[in-house]
């Protein structure tokens, strides 16, 4: 039962990454087959050909007629090495498209999984070896080929029995013993190797990421200051020992079941050269067909260990294959069919939603409940830890609650077109990224009207600034790509990322510490004309600073995951509650 599972799994590998071939280029199919028919008619050329020049040499035979089987024998030769130059050179080109677009399907399914697998090491992991699965030797090349060389060498055996059993048929039956037991022993090794590999994904993308961090400019100003070197430099070399170990392991495995493999295989061909000494001595045997019968053996003995070669590496290979197609079946965002909804949020209502991160035991947020109205603004207020990030992810549909429910316009956000609720809301995240791009790009992507720039700059305050660049709108935010490239500061950065977000015009417009890295001054003109700046927009805040409380309608005081005080700031401070507590402690420090 257990054999034929595995037998089920290889035989799912190759039927997927044949479907992938033809999926994204069928020529690669078309090529596949001459080369296979090549390779199996191949070796008769070298075992018939020399038997029987050999026979027409010793046999007196005219040498009109052996230069004439020399000459065939050539061109034969010739043709199959130029055939086989040309259609390896196209099975190439055509693995290379084909691996291109396996890599950028990758990318597609990376950027439509749901969130949850991105802050997931057991995904990252899968996602590395998926990755590798495509650029390694356990990849579409190899799996095609060891079906190519399977079914030559099938077609090869059946030949070859026939001139082999001439001999003696117990010549076959050592053979194949012989050779079961080497795959046996292989099959071990795959089985081992294949295990500690899966342990590379984790050992890798750590020690690679220490690297990154080394020689990377972005983290050079920490390391100098803090003098990291050698802290950093000691985790390398802690990581790089336990990945040296696994190497090395490998290592041991492949090199015993090869020495093992390797002394069979003398012993074997010894055998074979003894008996055929043998048989020459006292049979009627000629040279000719000592060359035949030697070269038969040999081939037949090379054929079988690809046959059940082949069927090793398949379930070898499959392994590999299997993490990429376990990686592009992970289950993406959900998306309704509902297209061109154009949502606009006039209500947006948790209702006794609890949620906890997978693998976890513990509640992030219990039993929240509150209600969102269009054009109102919410203060999300709490402790570090207290479930605020988390709220927004559920509200971004990021994640979907454990239990209770998340509404919009009264309809359930599971039931929501996942790209057109997206529209409706702009978001300025903690840790918002800001690309390598133009300054236009990173604020509008790929819809930059001048106008509109302008406008929303203008209401940040970073016009002055981007009007004083060299190339103003089309300056690169890195030095990275561009001599003309500029670094903002953190401030100028958070601005943008500002801009970003309203320049989205959506109707709703998230803020996960919006003033952290302004200055004073900047904050105060920020919110001096906040409601200029969002235009009467649906707005949630996520702020430490408790100044910007007094701009919203409501506030949401979470402690432990819960909503321990609910309502507008007068209400609040009149509650003498904890929120009371936090404001005055901020306030006195600016008194």
């Amino acid at each position: 039962m257990k054999y034929i599972e595995k037998i089920k799994s290889v035989f799912n590998s190759i039927k997927y990454i044949f479907m992938i071939s033809l999926k994204y280029n069928y020529k690669y199919l078309v090529l596949f087959i001459p080369a296979t028919l090549l390779t199996a008619v191949s070796p008769f050329i070298t075992i018939l050909f020399p038997k029987w020049i050999i026979d027409s040499i010793t046999g007196g035979k005219d040498i009109r007629f052996i230069l004439m089987l020399a000459l065939v024998m050539f061109t034969l030769r010739l043709i199959r090495s130029h055939l086989s130059s040309l259609i390896g050179h196209a099975q190439a080109l055509n693995l290379t498209d084909i691996k291109t677009k396996m890599t950028l399907g990758i990318i597609e399914k990376t950027m439509n999984i749901k969130y949850e697998y991105l802050e997931n090491a057991e995904y990252l992991d899968l996602k590395e070896r998926a990755e590798k699965c495509i650029g390694n030797s356990y990849n579409i090349s190899k799996i095609a080929n060891i079906i190519s060389k399977f079914i030559s060498s099938i077609l090869q055996i059946i030949g070859l029995i026939y001139i082999v059993s001439k001999i003696n048929i117990l010549i076959l039956a050592v053979v194949i013993i012989i050779i079961m037991i080497n795959s046996f022993a292989k099959s071990i090794e795959a089985k081992k190797t294949h295990s500690i590999r899966k342990k590379f994904s984790a050992l890798s993308r750590k020690l690679f990421e220490m690297i990154y961090v080394s020689w990377d400019y972005k983290y050079a100003k920490d390391i100098r200051v803090y003098n990291l070197k050698d802290w950093l430099n000691e985790k390398k070399d802690r990581l790089h020992k336990r990945f040296s170990r696994s190497l090395v392991a490998e290592f041991m495995y492949t090199s015993i079941t090869n020495l093992f493999q390797n002394i069979l295989n003398i012993l074997q061909e010894g055998l074979f050269y003894v008996y055929l000494a043998y048989k020459f001595f006292t049979e009627s045997l000629t040279l000719g067909d000592f060359t035949m019968y030697l070269s038969a053996i040999r081939h037949f003995s090379a054929c079988m260990k690809n046959v059940i070669g082949s069927c090793v590496s398949l379930y070898e290979a499959s392994m590999y294959i299997e993490d990429y197609r376990r990686y592009m079946e992970l289950e993406e965002i959900r998306q309704v069919a509902i297209q061109g909804q154009n949502i606009n949020i006039d209500t947006i209502e948790f209702k006794n939603v609890c949620f906890k991160y997978p693998n976890t035991e513990n509640y992030v947020l219990n039993n929240v409940s509150f209600i969102l109205k269009k054009g109102e603004k919410l203060s999300i207020v709490g402790d570090n830890g207290a479930g605020k990030t988390t709220l927004i992810k559920l509200l971004l549909r990021l994640y979907l609650p454990d239990s209770g429910s998340i509404s919009v316009n009264g309809m359930n956000i599971e039931d929501i077109n996942f790209n057109e609720y997206a529209k409706a809301i702009s978001v300025v995240f903690q840790d918002s990224q800001l690309f390598a791009f133009t300054v236009a790009e990173n604020i509008a992507y790929n819809e930059p009207q001048l106008s509109r720039l302008n406008k929303t700059v203008d209401k940040i305050g970073i016009k002055n600034k981007i009007d004083n660049l060299s190339d103003g709108y089309e300056t690169y935010m890195s030095r990275e790509f561009s001599k003309n490239g500029i670094e903002f500061s953190g401030g100028e950065q958070q601005k943008i990322v500002i801009a970003r977000a309203l320049y989205k015009n959506s109707n709703m417009v998230i803020l996960d510490e919006p003033t952290s890295n302004l200055s004073p001054i900047a904050e105060y003109e920020l919110y001096k004309d906040f409601d200029k700046v969002i235009e009467n927009k649906t707005v949630i805040y996520i702020s430490h600073r408790m100044s910007s409380c007094k701009l919203c309608d409501k506030i949401l005081l979470l402690e432990n995951g819960s909503v321990l005080e609910y309502g507008s700031h007068s209400e609040l401070m009149s509650l003498g509650g904890k929120y009371k507590t936090m404001f005055e402690i901020q306030a006195k420090y600016y008194a």
